[in-house]
This record gives structure tokens, sequence and C-alpha cells, in this order.
């Protein structure tokens, strides 16, 4: 009996002390494990000390029920259920909901089964779009004009698969320290997921006292009295820039390739982005016309409030240009100490209002912002010239890895990689980003940008995968004892500081960006994508906050020691 009341309070203890947020979708996924092995005895427990019930053969598929470990329950035919080793499959993901994918390569092969070896049975041409039927590592099972098949998840990203809705959903803030959320209405119905205190929802609709609450793309039904509605934003605000990247970038009727189109527009060319909708910007353009582009071949700028800011010019001779490129036209020349008001911002480029009334561009690198209101706020000009790099793993059609739920690793390193950066340089570090968009680096680049740069620290940004789904913490990796340890170590101890994610550790890793780097280099890990549970959470906001002050105290620490 004593110990039957310690384990119902030590799981009392372990649900209201927890602190993680847990949201779990009504509609999960369907996962089947695939046998990989010529013979495997099936258990009827998870552990090689199980008597053997069964044995299953190589390609043979099982609807996974439950997980222990590295032991996998599946279940049999005639109802019966047993356990497996999960080293001995591969998990193959079927998708409960409508989800798409574009081709970003041209020519891209569809095989007959989820590998090179299989043979190919058609083309997935660039720009079309497909239904996802499954998702196994690192291979997509789509359906395309008809015929279904496999290809490559390095050369697909995701794409909108609904038609925009003209309805405008209000946000809501939670107040309750943990707040369920429930299938249906009312007090009785199953509890789907729970929040935490300050997360922020979308609220779509509401009935009687509850509101239908949809966060992390998972709706459920929550009571009104622990929400806060936002208040209406304010009209005030300018619409949102965009200039096209593209030599020539198609309009359409819809957010989709299947829609009409509707007009051009060339490379260069500013749009206003008055709505959004997946991969899909709609924009104003030449003379309020409207449509629907890809967000691709759209370089948005940041909103320009009211509340106007200007640059103050840090270097003599520096290049004003005439579009936010280090290729573009040299329009003008500044000298240290100028101002120019700031009229839009494209990533790490500032649009400024010249003084005979043009605009030109200038890279945020060679400038430091300052209020109107307040001339010296926001002025802290670097005095020790020492430059930091921060290199968001993978891009364009690398990817990287991809979550369960489908986050790309590539975009995931990128936002982390801008926080960390813009977080340096408002603190007046030479900070670089070896890219500031979804484009491809090479390996040999990346490692060339530091060398160039004469970086005293080079940090590479990325998120981890495993096959084992409940694999989940934060690595960091250095490759030279003497050249980068200091530096991985002090980053580390930052980050497992400021974030509840498992320490794995400060490890030696033999990357390029580490193994062939002259500089100070590190390489993080921030998480594992290919836990449900650790993708949600590296995906928030609150995590990407925490995670990129870590790395920016952590680096100017160690450029100040």
């Amino acid at each position: 009996m004593r110990k039957k009341c310690f384990l119902i309070v030590l799981l009392l203890s372990l649900l209201f002390t927890s602190t993680a947020p847990v949201f779990h979708s009504a509609q999960a996924d369907t996962q089947y494990a695939v046998i990989k092995q010529d013979k495997v005895n099936v258990r009827t427990g998870p552990g090689l000390s199980y008597p053997v019930m069964k044995s299953v053969r190589y390609g043979e598929k099982y609807p996974i029920v439950a997980r222990k470990g590295d032991w996998v329950k599946i279940q049999l035919k005639q109802g019966s259920s047993g356990w497996v080793a999960d080293w001995l499959l591969s998990v193959e993901t079927e998708l409960q909901k409508k989800d798409y994918v574009v081709s970003t390569t041209t020519g891209l092969r569809i095989r007959s089964g989820p590998g090179t070896n299989y043979k190919v049975v058609g083309q997935f041409p660039k720009g079309e779009k497909a239904h996802v039927l499954m998702k196994q590592e690192k291979w997509v099972k789509i359906s395309y004009n008809g015929r279904q098949g496999w290809v490559s998840s390095a050369y697909v990203a995701p794409a909108a698969s609904k038609t925009p809705s003209n309805q405008k959903h209000s946000l809501g803030t939670v107040t309750a320290t943990i707040l369920n959320v429930r299938s249906k209405p009312n007090a009785q119905s199953s509890i789907t997921g729970k929040l935490t205190k300050n997360m922020k929802v979308e609220i779509i609709s509401e009935q009687g006292n509850w509101y239908k609450i949809r966060y992390n793309n998972v709706t459920g039904w929550v009571s009104k009295q622990y929400i806060t509605k936002a208040a209406a934003k304010s009209s005030s605000t300018s619409p949102q820039k965009g200039r096209i990247t593209a030599s020539s970038l198609n309009v359409r009727s819809g957010p989709s390739l299947h829609s009409k189109i509707v007009g051009t527009i060339k490379k260069g060319t500013e749009v206003e982005i008055i709505g959004a909708n997946g991969d899909w910007y709609q924009i104003r353009y030449a003379k309020n016309k409207t449509g629907w582009a890809s967000k691709r071949y759209i370089e948005a700028g940041s909103k320009k409030t009211n509340g106007a800011q200007s640059v103050v010019l840090l270097y003599d001779g520096t290049n004003l240009r005439s579009a936010p490129s280090t290729s573009a036209k040299i329009v003008q020349r500044g000298n240290k100490g100028q101002t120019f008001p700031i009229v839009g911002i494209y990533n790490n480029w500032y649009k400024i209002q010249l003084r005979n009334g043009q605009t030109a561009y200038v890279a945020s690198w060679v400038v430091t912002t300052t209020s109107e209101n307040n001339s010296n706020k926001g002025t802290s000009i670097p005095s020790n010239g020492k430059k930091v790099i921060i290199d968001p793993g993978h891009g364009g059609y690398d990817s990287g890895t991809i979550g369960v739920r489908g986050t790309l690793e590539k975009h995931l390193t990128l936002k982390t990689a801008k926080l960390v950066y813009n977080k340096l340089k408002r603190a007046g570090v030479n900070a670089v980003l070896t890219r500031s968009d979804d484009t491809y680096i090479s390996l040999q680049s990346r490692v060339g940008i530091s060398a160039k740069n004469n970086a005293n620290a080079f940090v590479s940004i990325h998120y981890n995968s495993s096959i084992t789904p409940s694999a989940n913490g934060i690595t960091t990796f250095y490759y030279n004892s003497t050249k980068d340890k200091a530096l991985a170590n002090v980053i580390h101890k930052e980050m497992v500081r400021h974030v509840n994610l498992r320490n794995r550790g400060v490890q030696f890793g033999n990357y390029f960006v580490l193994r062939e780097n002259k500089r100070p280099a590190a390489l993080l890990e921030l998480g594992f994508l290919s836990n449900p549970m650790e993708e949600w959470t590296v995906s928030t906001n609150a995590y990407q906050e925490k995670i990129s002050q870590a790395i920016y105290k952590a680096v100017v620490k160690y450029v100040n020691s």
C-alpha cells in the first residue's frame, strides 16, 4: 500500500512540476515500422529477455502503436501485437492531413521506392506541386499527375495546400499557469493537450464560454476565462515592401501554381506585400494591380512604422548601392558619421533616403542605427575591430534534416542565426552572416568567409536528427582543442544555462567547417527535429529568443576575453 501511495505521489509531482508545454494533435500522423532485416524476432515485451512470439520478414510493414526506449510495439495481423528493436526497422509516416511539396530542382527523379537504387518512374519538374502521401527518413512519397513515387526530401519544399481565407482571426494570450486543451467546448470532453502561461494562440471561433484555438497547426477548445484577447493592431503602419529576385516572376490569381497567371514582374521591381498564405505572398504592383507570387522569389523588407530611424555610417568611403547586394552598382559614397533616414530593411541591408531625394542601399555591417527621437540611443560603435562569423547551416537545395512535422532545418538555422546576428550588431560587434537568405553556400565558401574576414570566432548553427525518435538535447562540437575548444566551452555553458534541453556536452567533431577552418570555430546542434516534442520546442519563439541570447552572450564574452 505504501509503495502504491508513493507511486501516486510521484506521478502527481511529475504532472504538476513539469514546465515543458505539451500539445498533442487529435489527428496524429500514422507511423509504420518497415522491417529492414531478412528475419526479425517479435517479442512479448520491450527487451531481449522477453520470449519470441513470432518472426517478421524484410519489407513487411506494421502500424506502430507504442514505443519504449529503443523498442517499438507493432500491430500484427489477427489483432495481436508485439515488440521489435528499432535498429532493425525504418519508420514511415503516413500523413492524415493533406500536405503538399514543391520541387526545387530541375528534372527531379521520381523513383519506385525510397532510395537511389530504385527504378526511375518519372520526373517532378521544378516549381510543380505534389500531394505528400508518406515520409520515410530522407525520402517523400508523392502523388503527381496521377502517378505515385518517391523523391528525395533534399530537393522539395513545403507548399501551400489551401486557398486563402478572408477571415481575420484574433490572437490570444494564455493567462493560466497550465491550461487544458479539449476536444470539444465542455469540461467533460477529453484533454488533447496543454498550454502554459503567456503562450500566444490564434482564436478561430467561439461557442458559449469556450474559444476554439489553433496552436502550431493543431486546433482545440479552451475556456475563455483563461485567454486574453489581443488588442486590434493599429493601421498606422505602412505596408511591407518586397523586392523581386527572380529574372521574371509570374503573378497568379491565387496562392498556387495551378492558379491563372495574371502578370509578370522583372527582377529588382519593388512591390507591396499585403497578405500571405503558406509559401505565397499577396502583392500590390504596377499601380494597384494585385496578385499572388512565390515567397522564395521575393526579398521581404521590414515594415516601416511612423517612428522613423536613421543609419549612421561607421567608415569613410562607405558604398551606397542601387540594390541590396555587394554586386549592385555604387550610386554614391558616404563618409563616417553621415546620417540617412531608413525607409526599408532587406535582410542585412538598409534602404535609405539620400539628400537628393533618391534612395540607395547600405550594408548593415558598416552602419549603426539611431532613433530620431534620441540620437544617442543604439549607437554602440565597435572599438576592438573583432569579427564574428555566424553560419546558418544548409540552404537552397540543401534543406538539411526534415522534422517529423515538416520543419526544414535550413529555415530554422537561418532564423536562429539572424537573431544572433542582430543582437551582436546592436551590441556593436562586427558580425557577418555566411548567408542571409535561402541560398546554397558551399562548405569551402563558408570557411573562405571565415578566412577572408580573419574571424575571431566562427559559429555554425545546426539542428540534429536521429533514427531514434526519443533522441534529444543540445551538443557543441570542436575540432582542434587548442584553437576551438575554449569557444565551444563558453558557448555550450551559456546555452545550458538558458534552455531546458538535455545537455549532451562538448564533443570532438570532424566537420569540414571546423577541420578546414584556421580560425576559432564551433558547430552547434540545437535540438532534434526527429523528436516530435523537441521539434515543437525549438520552433517556438520563446526557445529561439533564449538560445540566440545565449549564443550572443557567449560570443561577446569570448571575443572580449
